[in-house]
């Protein structure tokens, strides 16, 4: 499988937007109107509503097929696995001891 490096970055990307609960920073990440997006889209609005936000979250590419090319534009089909990440409350605050 040829290494795609953009999807290292793009992994990074959508990692950030969900340790902020941020759903516009999905918008460098996915095509406009993908139903990744819609689908991101919706988890980070559950993750709000439930007051949590998810660090580490990481996918691993298990393999990435050109569908298409065009001037400056790759599209690939990527197969991946989403790995383990911790959920964190965005109420709980905590203070060191005096």
């Amino acid at each position: 499988m040829r290494r795609w490096r953009c999807t290292s970055e793009l992994d990074a990307r959508r990692s950030l937007a969900f340790a902020a609960v941020d759903a516009a920073m999905l918008t460098e990440v996915y095509a406009p109107e993908s139903a990744a997006l819609a689908a991101d889209s919706q988890r980070l609005d559950e993750l709000r509503a439930a007051g949590v936000t998810a660090h580490g979250l990481r996918l691993t590419v298990l393999s990435a097929t050109v569908q298409r090319t065009g001037p400056g534009q790759v599209v690939l089909q990527v197969r991946d696995r989403l790995e383990p990440y911790e959920l964190r409350s965005r109420q709980l605050k905590i203070s060191g001891r005096n």
